[in-house]
Formats: structure tokens, sequence, C-alpha cells
């Protein structure tokens, strides 16, 4: 993590969080995952910031409305106040990534695009350098490498074993490091932003990820982690 000390936490929701359930529109249905509360809470009081970054279709597919969302994220952030959790703000893309009428629809917030770090960046005053990302995906892992987090996590968790297979990695009893290069399959949209309220941006230009920005040159340490709590462990580990 090159030894950079982190001041925000990225966090996908679905699968990481809290429980996977496919397309969650019920607020009964959100049941945080095994330690995550006391995990956040450790990260918290060493002055992280504490953000969400989540794609939800299932709005754009027209499976449910944007106002379940809001009603599943108010769920979710009265459990995390039991542990004293505070969410510093939340970003979601709506979008159908395969939309029947415009293929091409100039979204590019969706994981592993970056449109909601920029959002959040240039609202919060946020240094990429010093920020880490955690989710149980490969585009979640992608959106930290793309948008030059210090570090960013796999877990295992939620889809977690399903995409370290698509990766080729296995996860270990404790969290460890694995090359950006696994992640070259993932083609993603950056150039000039214009964000609109949902986070996205013009598109102008293709890259794939290289596991360096091209803005800062900054190296994102890949990691994978069994659960939250390793991943919390090695994280306040390398902040003392």
């Amino acid at each position: 993590m090159n030894h950079t000390k982190i001041e925000a936490l990225f966090v996908d929701r679905d699968g990481t969080l809290i429980e996977d359930k496919h397309y969650l529109s019920d607020p009964q249905g959100v049941q945080l995952l095994e330690h995550v509360g006391e995990s956040l809470q450790k990260i918290q009081a060493q002055g992280i910031k504490i953000f969400i970054v989540t794609n939800q279709s299932g709005i754009g597919r027209g499976y449910f409305a944007e106002s379940d969302f809001f009603a599943c994220q108010k769920e979710l952030e009265r459990q995390l106040s039991a542990f004293d959790v505070h969410i510093t703000d939340t970003a979601f893309c709506p979008h159908d990534p395969n939309p029947p009428l415009n293929p091409k629809d100039g979204c590019t917030c969706r994981k592993p695009q970056i449109g909601m770090w920029e959002k959040i960046a240039k609202e919060h005053h946020l240094d990429a350098s010093k920020c880490a990302m955690i989710g149980d995906k490969k585009e979640d892992v992608g959106f930290g490498v793309n948008a030059g987090f210090a570090l960013s996590c796999l877990v295992a968790t939620g889809n977690g074993l399903n995409h370290a297979e698509k990766l080729g990695i296995t996860f270990k009893n404790e969290a460890s490091i694995f090359s950006a290069s696994l992640l070259s399959d993932i083609e993603i949209n950056i150039d000039k932003t214009s964000i609109s309220e949902h986070g996205t941006s013009d598109i102008q230009c293709t890259r794939k990820i290289n596991g360096v920005n091209d803005k800062t040159g900054t190296k994102t340490q890949c990691m994978s982690a069994q659960t939250f709590a390793d991943f919390a462990k090695h994280l306040l580990e390398k902040q003392s």
C-alpha cells in the first residue's frame, strides 16, 4: 500500500456490506454480513471516512424504483448506526448496462468506470492516492485501480469466490496481494468529466486497466481477503 495513510474507504454494498439478495428492493431484506459493523467501526475510529459506491442496474431495468433503493439505504444506515458507524456519502449507478434501445447511453458511472469516484471526489475534496476500495467483484477492484487508489481489495463474500476464479486467484487465511495485470480484460472509459446528478460523464476515450492510473501515476496495490474483517485488519495495520 506504499505506506500511504488511508483517509477514505470506498465500499461496494451488495455482497460486501450486506447479503446479496439480487436486485434488492425491500428494506426487510437488508442484512449486514458478519463482522462488517465491527470492522467499519474500527476503521472509522482511525479517522477514515466511509463511502458507498454501488451499481444498481435494477433501477434502469425497471425492476424497482429509486425510492426503493433509498429505502434500503436508510435501513442499512440504521443497522450501521448500532455500531456508531456513519456513511459519509453514497453514490449509485442506476443504468441498465445493456439498454435495448440505446446501447451507448453515455454512462460512465457503472463500475469499473470512475464516474462515481469523480462525483464524490469533487464534492468531498479527496485525494485518490489516500483512498482504498473493497468489493466482491472484479469490477470493484477495477474501479479502485482506475481511480488510482492506494489499495483495492476483492473480498470472498457475495460473488467474491466466483470472481476470484475468473481472475485465477485463491483466497488465503489472511489478506494477500495479487497483480493488477489480472484485470486486463476490463475496459473502461475515462477522460474529461461532465458530471450529471447520477455521476455520469461524457465518454471520450477507452483504455485498459494496467495497474497504474494514467493521470497520477499511482500504483494500486490489489489484494484479496476472505472476510471484511481480514481486510480491516490489514488496512489498520498499515495505518499504524
